[in-house]
């Protein structure tokens, strides 16, 4: 017996699905690992960006990051009430801070890098490498597409005003 056709197939439509997926799947790994008495979903990107370099500017951690700026200043909010980060003057730009990770964010180091491995290789079962590779940057494709949609939206916006 076939399976019937999903009716919702349009691409906005799977998107969305996606990252609700996602969004559990990670929330299960954060729970399984006790990540979730310091970690949210969304936390990971601005951890990753500052395991790989500690220090940065606000600035930096926005493009690294690939995130909005006013998206991150909640998140640095939510980080530092969980002891994650700390916020420093930045000598060069006194208008700018600098992020740097506390012991606390060192010390589930290991344990985030676990999660996004066993991450990392849900998302890919079933998926032949080559495909793998065609996904992410097809992938990359859209969320740039969304972005240049925001911005052009968003710059009409301010034109209205």
């Amino acid at each position: 017996m076939k399976c019937a056709k999903p009716i919702l197939q349009p691409l906005s439509f799977l998107v969305g699905r996606v990252y609700y997926n996602y969004v559990a799947l990670l929330t299960q790994h954060l729970r399984e690992t006790g990540l979730d008495e310091h970690l949210i979903p969304g936390m990971g990107g601005v951890l990753f960006v500052l395991f790989e370099e500690d220090n940065l500017s606000f600035k930096e951690v926005t493009r690294r990051a690939g995130i909005a700026a006013s998206t991150l200043t909640g998140m640095v909010r939510r980080m530092e009430q969980a002891g994650l980060l700390e916020r420093e003057a930045d000598e060069e730009d006194r208008r700018s801070f600098r992020l740097r990770l506390t012991r606390r964010a060192e010390d589930l180091r290991t344990r985030c890098y676990a999660v996004s491995k066993a991450l990392e290789a849900e998302l890919n079962a079933g998926i032949p490498a080559g495909q793998q590779q065609l996904l992410r940057r097809l992938m990359t494709q859209v969320s740039g597409n969304i972005q240049t949609r925001l911005r052009a939206m968003k710059s009409r916006e301010k034109e209205a005003v």
